[in-house]
């Protein structure tokens, strides 16, 4: 192996392990980037972590299968690929043993236990957690995923009764939090104060259906491989440089996020308001590097 292949092994095999630090790290509790940083740098002789680095290592833990979210700037492991495959009899124990810690233990050994179950829930196959406020990043984190996934969830409401639906995001009014979901072909938002426990199925849905159209711009290499959906159209065809075309059919909260990854190559040209709501996904995701 002459030096320059050596060279380049000795890199892959240091960016590898950092990759696995940086994992290792976020298995442990839930992080901001500056606290990441810090965190990760304590057992360096100097300095080797920062913003970019990290960004890239918990992008390639996502490209492996490892199911990260960032909510309220924390980064949050929501789901492993791997993992303990739980039978319903096992999960329905667990459930009673943190039905009996809530009503038993006292309030600090308690909230140890919830800090188990969630740990605990992330190597397993079942996907449920209580929302509360000790609980709500993750449980926000596990709505987003469902939502990216195209999986069902289950609210279940402090009322006791359970509303299956197709998840649409997160949104904010007035300072308060409300799950925005698709529910008996309605959209509907449900106040966080209003949930006692989430379940992401895994039972996928289809279009969320929307009266709404939407016109984008596609350019470059990803306008001419671009497939188009059954519910679109090429209203301006202008190949190779770029296509226009129209979505009749999803809605913003669903079509957005798709178009987000597609970066400098889409350009949401109308209507006016969704528009305004892609430049603030573009922005806050900026702002994810700029921390």
């Amino acid at each position: 192996m002459n030096r320059k292949n050596y060279s380049e092994a000795i890199k892959k095999h240091q960016s590898s392990t950092q990759v696995l630090k940086t994992f290792l790290k976020l298995m442990e509790d839930e992080y901001t980037m500056a606290e990441l940083i810090e965190e990760l740098n304590k057992d360096e002789k100097i300095p080797v972590f920062n913003n970019s680095v990290i960004s890239k290592y918990i992008a390639t833990c996502k490209y492996c299968g490892i199911h990260i979210e960032k909510i309220h700037n924390r980064y949050v492991i929501v789901n492993l690929p791997f993992g303990m495959n739980l039978t319903d009899r096992e999960y329905e124990l667990l459930q009673m043993l943190q039905a009996s810690s809530i009503a038993s233990l006292p309030t600090k050994t308690n909230l140890e236990f919830k800090k188990f179950i969630t740990k605990l829930s992330k190597y397993s196959n079942k996907t449920i957690e209580r929302v509360n406020e000790n609980t709500i990043n993750f449980a926000e984190a596990m709505f987003k995923g469902a939502a990216s996934e195209g999986k069902k969830v289950r609210l279940m409401l402090k009322t006791n009764s359970t509303i299956e639906c197709c998840p649409i995001g997160i949104i904010e009014e007035n300072g308060k939090k409300y799950f925005h979901i698709w529910h008996n072909n309605k959209e509907r938002k449900i106040s966080s104060d209003r949930l006692s426990c989430i379940e992401v199925t895994k039972e996928k849905f289809g279009i969320i259906k929307s009266n709404e159209e939407i016109v984008y711009k596609l350019t470059g290499g990803l306008a001419t491989r671009y497939q188009i959906r059954p519910h679109e159209k090429i209203i301006d065809n202008h190949l190779p440089e770029y296509i226009v075309i129209s979505n009749f059919g999803e809605t913003p909260e669903m079509l957005l996020p798709r178009l987000a990854r597609y970066d400098n190559l889409c350009e949401v040209k109308k209507p006016n308001i969704v528009r305004e709501e892609m430049k603030k996904i573009l922005n806050e995701t900026l702002a994810n590097y700029g921390e």
